[in-house]
C-alpha cells in the first residue's frame, strides 16, 4: 500500500528534504556545509535558477547566483539510510575564461588607474568596455582589461569589486587568492551587491561553525533584493540550524520566499515541511499546492509525492489516474521508488481507469516530444 510516511515497515517513503523525511513529525535531516563545486547527476533536475559558476556581471545588476552551498550531514544526528536528494547544490562546471596576464596576487590597496573626478556612469562605462575587452583574442588587451577591472574595483564600483572577487576565487587571470576574494566580495557585499553577497556567504560558510551568523546575515540582505538562491540557502543554514539549534520554523520561511520566486526544491521542501507538520504547522491543501508546482517544472521527488498523496487520498481526495499520471512521469525520470509505487497503484485499477492513465501519460509524452507541453496539471 503506497505511504508517504518514511518509516522502516515496507511504505513507501517521501521524496523530501533528505529524500527521507522521518514520520508524520518530520524528523529532520539537519544539514552540515561544505563549498565545494559539484553537479546533481541525471535525471534529477535542479533548481532553474543556477548559473554558470563563472558567469562576470556586466553591470551593477546582480547576476543569476551561479553556485550554491553544499550540504553534508550532521555526524552528531541519525542520518537515514538513504542520501539527501532535494537539499543539495548543484552548480554546473564552469569553463575558465581564455587565459589572461595574471595580476599580482594580493593587489596594491588603492592603484587606479581611473581620474579621481570620473563620475559613475564613466566608471561604469570603463568596466563594461573592460568586460567586452576579456573577450579579445590578443593577449595585451586582456591583460589591460583585467588591470582596468581592477582599477575600477578599486575606485569603489561594486560590480568590478564582485567580478575582481570571482577572479580571485577561481583563479581566473590571477592566482586564486581566497583571502582577496573574500575582501573584495566583502566591499561589493557591503554596498548591497546582492551577487557578491550570496558568494560571501557561501565563502563563509566553507569555513565551519563559526561564521554561519554572518553567513546567514548576507544570505537575508541578498534574499530581499530578489535572489531566490539566497533565500533556498538561508532555509537550508536555518533547518540545519546554528550552534546545534535548528530553526525549521525559520526555514519554512525562507523556503516560502524562494519558493515564491520558482525555486523548485524550496517549493518541495515547503511542500514536505507544511504536509507532515515539521516546521509546527500541517497544511496538506497548500503542501500539495506546492507539490503539483514543483512537479509542473518537472521535480522527480515532487512527482513522487503528489502521486503518492493521490493514490493514498491522503489530504486530497483518491484519484487513482491521476496518482499513475504523477508517478510514472517521475518513473520515467528513472525514480526507483516511483517505478514501484507505479505497479501497487496499477495492482489498485480498474481496467478503464488504467487505460486512461496510460493514454494521459502518452499524450502528454508527445506533447513534450513535439517541444510544446502542455501543463502537467492539466494533462491532454
Amino acid at each position: 500500500m503506497l505511504s508517504c510516511k518514511p518509516t522502516p515497515g515496507p511504505e513507501r517513503p517521501v521524496k523530501s528534504l533528505s529524500r527521507r523525511l522521518a514520520g508524520a513529525a518530520c524528523g529532520l535531516l539537519l544539514l552540515a556545509v561544505s563549498c565545494s563545486d559539484k553537479s546533481d547527476s541525471p535525471p534529477k533536475p535542479t533548481s532553474r535558477n543556477t548559473s554558470n559558476s563563472l558567469s562576470l556581471a556586466t553591470s551593477t545588476n546582480p547576476v543569476p547566483p551561479p553556485a550554491s552551498i553544499p550540504i553534508a550531514p550532521d555526524p552528531n544526528v541519525a542520518v537515514t539510510t538513504a542520501p539527501p536528494t532535494i537539499v543539495e547544490v548543484t552548480p554546473p562546471k564552469a569553463a575558465a575564461p581564455p587565459p589572461v596576464a595574471a595580476l599580482p596576487t594580493d593587489p596594491p590597496a588603492a592603484v587606479s588607474t581611473l581620474p579621481p573626478a570620473l563620475g559613475i556612469a564613466d566608471r561604469e562605462a570603463a568596466f563594461l568596455r573592460a568586460m567586452r575587452m576579456l573577450k579579445s583574442a590578443s593577449a595585451t588587451e586582456r591583460s589591460n582589461a583585467l588591470q582596468q577591472i581592477q582599477a575600477s574595483a578599486e575606485a569603489g564600483l561594486p560590480a568590478a569589486q564582485h567580478n575582481l572577487g570571482v577572479f580571485y576565487l577561481h583563479g581566473t587571470g590571477v592566482a586564486s587568492n581566497q583571502a582577496a576574494a573574500t575582501r573584495w566580495l566583502r566591499q561589493s557585499a557591503e554596498q548591497g551587491f546582492a551577487e557578491a553577497q550570496f558568494k560571501l556567504s557561501a565563502l563563509l560558510v566553507s569555513q565551519g561553525e563559526a561564521p554561519l551568523e554572518e553567513a546567514a546575515g548576507w544570505l537575508e540582505k541578498a534574499s530581499a533584493q530578489g535572489h531566490a538562491e539566497a533565500a533556498y540557502q538561508l532555509g537550508v543554514i536555518r533547518l540545519r540550524g546554528i550552534r546545534n539549534q535548528p530553526d525549521p520554523a525559520g526555514a519554512a520561511r525562507a523556503f516560502r520566499v524562494a519558493a515564491d520566486r520558482g525555486h523548485v526544491k524550496s517549493q518541495v521542501n515547503l511542500g514536505v515541511l507544511l504536509f507532515h507538520g515539521g516546521a509546527g504547522e500541517t497544511n496538506r491543501n497548500e503542501a500539495l499546492t506546492w507539490y503539483r508546482r514543483a512537479a509542473d517544472q518537472g521535480h522527480p521527488g515532487a512527482r513522487f509525492n503528489l502521486g503518492t498523496a493521490l493514490a493514498k487520498g491522503d489530504g486530497i481526495d483518491q484519484d487513482l489516474v491521476s496518482a499513475y499520471f504523477w508517478l510514472s512521469l517521475a518513473a520515467q525520470q528513472g525514480d526507483q521508488d516511483a517505478e514501484a509505487a507505479v505497479k501497487e497503484t496499477v495492482a489498485t485499477m480498474t481496467p478503464a481507469q488504467l487505460a486512461e492513465g496510460v493514454r494521459r501519460v502518452s499524450a502528454y509524452r508527445r506533447s513534450t516530444r513535439a517541444e510544446a507541453p502542455s501543463s502537467p496539471s492539466n494533462p491532454p
